[in-house]
């Protein structure tokens, strides 16, 4: 016997041999705990799934994402370079992904090369809000629309006309030929020294021009934004409230065409004054200057005309008959009036 061989040596010796004697007899003995560790499967093997993602036109993907179908936490960013490395199990599937692109699946492998085709529907679903659309429940800001179908009737003159009556919103009044240069105001003067006018947005672009340039009968509808979350949306320029214009625009079906006229007309009213022609023009102005000059005649005691102010026949019409009455001549009356032989 050796002499280093211990008990617990002999006995593990021991428990073999009996257990080669029990097999050889056909008797079926086996360690559950040694069974079950047979049977459990094995840690799958890890490789380093690497490539490079591409677009349609060969250029590389930055930011595209690569992840592990089953287990969505292990993922990476392409680089620069559109490269990526990812440690997973082998046979595992990649899912590769970017925004505007369609998905692509493939097994993990190194030296990958995945091409991203670009997907219209998912270009389609993007949402611009800032000059664009968006359905009026997702809507969390103080917003009126003012519906131009509704106020056609009233022949509006302006965009002003239209937006009369908007809760918030302080118009002007412009008492000018043009009648388009009403001072707009949302919520009243915000500021002492710079203007409140609000920020005009007509069909998705900024509007710089006059309210004027704009046919109020070519209106579809009007949205006034009227609190600070239109600022979130347009910037600075909107710190004063945003009005955004929506013009009227072709619809597929029929044909349908509105005709629009308006016309006018003036009269003079009963109590005008009837013109006058010439010679009564010329009595009626002198009429209205001679009276000016009537007094108290101091020989005969009468009142009458040029007793005080301006000679006889001052304002008289120049002739010899007229001027006669006063016993002036007509070289007298030209001295009165510095008219020489004129």
């Amino acid at each position: 016997m050796n002499p280093f061989m211990n008990n617990q040596s002999l006995s593990r010796i021991a428990g073999c041999a009996a257990m080669l004697a029990l097999a050889a007899v056909g008797v079926d003995y086996s360690f559950p705990a040694l069974a079950a560790q047979a049977l459990s499967p094995a840690e799958p093997q890890r490789i380093v799934a690497s490539g490079v993602v591409k677009d349609s036109a060969g250029e590389p993907v930055v930011g595209a994402t690569v992840r592990d179908a089953e287990n969505p936490r292990i993922a990476v960013s392409t680089d620069i370079d559109g490269a990526f490395s990812l440690s997973v199990a082998q046979g595992s599937k990649l899912v590769f992904s970017f925004i505007g692109c369609k998905p692509v699946e493939a097994i993990a492998a190194k030296g990958m090369e995945i091409v991203l085709e670009d997907d219209s529907q998912i270009l389609n679903d993007v949402v611009v809000v800032g000059y664009g659309t968006m359905r009026k429940k997702d809507v969390t800001g103080a917003v009126f629309q003012v519906k131009t179908e509704d106020l056609e009737k009233e022949a509006p003159n302006s965009v002003q006309d239209l937006l009369r009556g908007v809760p918030g919103l302080s118009v002007g009044y412009d008492a000018s030929a043009k009648g388009t240069s009403a001072d707009l105001q949302i919520r009243g003067q915000n500021s002492l020294g710079t203007s409140s006018y609000p920020l005009i947005i007509l069909d998705g672009m900024i509007f710089y021009g006059e309210m004027s340039e704009i046919n109020p009968q070519d209106i579809a509808q009007i949205d006034v934004l009227k609190d600070a979350s239109s600022s979130a949306v347009y910037g600075a320029k909107a710190a004063n409230g945003v009005i955004i214009i929506t013009t009227k625009k072709g619809k597929e079906g029929k044909t349908h065409v509105t005709l629009s006229a308006d016309w006018t007309y003036n009269t003079l009213g009963s109590n005008n004054r009837k013109t006058y022609d010439a010679q009564s023009y010329l009595d009626y102005r002198r009429d209205w200057y001679v009276s000016g000059t009537y007094g108290k005649n101091a020989e005969t005691g009468q009142y009458g005309e040029y007793q005080q102010g301006y000679s006889a026949g001052y304002f008289d019409y120049p002739s010899a008959s007229n001027l006669s009455k006063y016993g002036i001549t007509l070289d007298e009356w030209r001295a009165y009036t510095n008219a020489g032989d004129d």
